[in-house]
């Protein structure tokens, strides 16, 4: 037991580092004028082939789910994985200043410690407890909270963002149930989640597309196709999606919810240090400090 446990530690860590590549190629694309929607089908698209692949070659029999429940399961998942995917961006272009938006994003632990107790019967101690304040005060340290000069002002876009951290958390404690307690294989909830998500999205494409809302920056497309837009497309879909959210089922199979969310939020940690090392971004001083105490929220958790 302890052994799975800390498998499913590391594999979150893992997790929570790979999403820091996910900035870069959505900064990259967005120069090159990718829209939003064609980002995400792509990230869909190409993982959903990944991991057809990886399933038939190592295990067939659980290439799919095997009961109405199963199916309804992983449909809601997707469902909430295509809108985590573009509430924080949608706040954004309703104007919540992004630093804003982060600070909102990130308080998806404190949901998902008070989903998991209603949907998976996980305690909440004051030792998690301890772990996901810090992990939060870590998250507004580095975006310099009181800096945020709209921050006691209430915008259209801080709800979108605020739903933001709702519907992740689901998304993380329905990857705790589906693989524990709905017997699904994790790189199966995870594709087939990507399916109907897949499927969502192109619903929402169409709606918008009718009533010609969403402008350049969900609908766009690029000008010209070069080998370094289709470089970042691959990117975006096996560092930026596939990998991270592969290793985030597998670490939710073997650890709690609440613990799982406080390790994610590694996340931020790797996304200053990749910006500064690829981007050219400065490490502030407010960043650092809010990583260490990120850091040691995690070590909180996985004690």
């Amino acid at each position: 037991m302890a052994r799975r446990e800390w498998s499913g530690t590391v594999l979150t860590v893992l997790s929570g580092i790979s999403f820091g590549a996910l900035p870069l190629f959505v900064t990259w694309l967005s120069r090159a004028g990718v829209g939003v929607w064609l980002q995400v089908a792509v990230r869909l698209v190409v993982s959903i082939a990944v991991f057809a692949f990886i399933l038939l070659r190592i295990s067939p029999g659980n290439v799919r789910p095997v009961s109405l429940r199963q199916w309804a399961f992983v449909a809601f998942n997707g469902f909430l994985m295509v809108s985590a995917f573009t509430t924080y961006v949608l706040s954004i272009s309703l104007g919540t200043p992004p630093a804003k938006a982060i600070l909102l994003v990130y308080l998806y632990p404190v949901f998902v410690a008070l989903l998991g107790v209603r949907a998976l019967g996980e305690r909440l101690t004051w030792r998690r407890w301890l772990g996901i304040a810090a992990g939060v005060v870590g998250a507004a340290v580095m975006v310099e909270f009181w800096a945020i000069r709209s921050l006691g002002q209430i915008q259209p876009g801080d709800f979108f963002a605020l739903g933001n951290s709702i519907v992740y958390a689901g998304v993380v404690v329905l990857g705790r149930r589906g693989s524990v307690r709905e017997g699904i294989r994790p790189l199966a909830l995870t594709m087939w989640s990507f399916v109907f998500g897949l499927g969502w999205l192109c619903l929402a494409g169409l709606a918008m597309k009718a009533a010609n809302w969403g402008g350049e920056v969900f609908l766009g497309l690029p000008q010209t196709v070069t080998l370094r837009t289709l470089g970042d497309f691959l990117g975006i879909a096996i560092f930026g999606t596939a990998i991270p959210y592969s290793l985030m089922y597998a670490g939710l199979h073997r650890t709690e919810a609440a613990k799982a969310s406080v390790l994610l939020l590694v996340e931020p940690v790797s996304v200053i240090v990749m910006s500064a090392l690829f981007l050219g971004q400065g490490i502030g001083l407010w960043q650092a400090v809010g990583g260490v105490i990120i850091l040691c929220a995690a070590v909180l958790a996985a004690r």
